[in-house]
């Protein structure tokens, strides 16, 4: 028995939102290197250090507005949807909730839930000076995701009532593994869609290489400012997610 169909599609959403703002900083080492004057000496080495940190707690929607990701976790379950979840004891559960005074319209409870966390990024540069006005830097970024996540599930005047009478009538075992069902109805979904998640994650990944070349343009005669030119590579080296981990999360570049 369960009860998380919804939760399915809405997590899937918050990891998305998860993941996507990290691959837009692309471009970190072309930020970090134009804050330096021209480019390194010849035959000079560099070695540098960037990092960043973000929170994980809320998304942007299609209209540009903040929310919470918590409230994905947010919603209602009817004894009709705890049938329609069952395709092989549909029928069955629902004539025990009737035989038992329960409309299927009727609330089974809610759940409800937390999401909180945050993401570092730690980007090694090394540079190296192949004239005086061209050389070569290459970062390595490794991204550090700690996610804590938990939900509950809130039965309704209903449901206690059904269960308080299932044990008054000696069928305890059916009330117990209802109970059951409805405070663990998250993992049951993610478990036979063949997901797992892990409330408290705290799990790093290699991102994507990358390789960018510096050539400083002179200033003409006349010219009071320098031109450069920054052609980057951007080699694809990033640990693969693993695709049974409902995060689905991926350091990309």
């Amino acid at each position: 028995m369960n009860t998380g169909g919804g939760a399915i599609k809405t997590l899937l959403v918050f990891f998305a939102w998860v993941v996507l703002p990290n691959f837009a900083q692309a471009q970190v080492l072309s930020t970090f290197v134009r804050e330096q004057v021209g480019t390194l000496p010849k035959g000079r080495f560099m070695l540098s250090y960037v990092s960043m940190n973000a929170s994980i707690d809320s998304m942007y929607g299609s209209n540009g507005e903040a929310k919470s990701l918590s409230g994905n976790f947010n919603q209602s379950i009817t004894f009709q949807k705890i049938t329609q979840d069952e395709p092989v004891r549909g029928n069955q559960l629902a004539g025990l909730f009737q035989a038992n005074g329960v409309q299927l319209s009727d609330s089974a409870g809610s759940l409800s839930g937390a999401i909180q966390g945050q993401v570092n990024g730690k980007i090694p540069v090394i540079g190296y000076g192949l004239t005086d006005d061209v050389g070569i830097f290459v970062s390595l970024p490794v991204l550090t995701f700690n996610i804590q996540s938990s939900y509950q599930f809130k039965q309704s005047p209903a449901t206690r009532t059904l269960l308080s009478n299932l044990n008054a009538n000696d069928q305890t075992s059916v009330a117990g593994e209802m109970s059951a069902a409805l405070n663990t109805s998250l993992e049951h979904k993610l478990y036979t869609a063949g997901l797992s998640w892990d409330p408290h994650l705290n799990r790093s990944y290699f991102g994507d290489v990358q390789i960018m070349v510096m050539k400083v343009i002179a200033p003409g005669t006349d010219a009071n400012f320098k031109q450069s030119i920054q052609p980057s590579l951007v080699i694809p080296t990033a640990s693969d997610q693993d695709l049974h981990d409902l995060y689905g999360l991926k350091a990309g570049d």
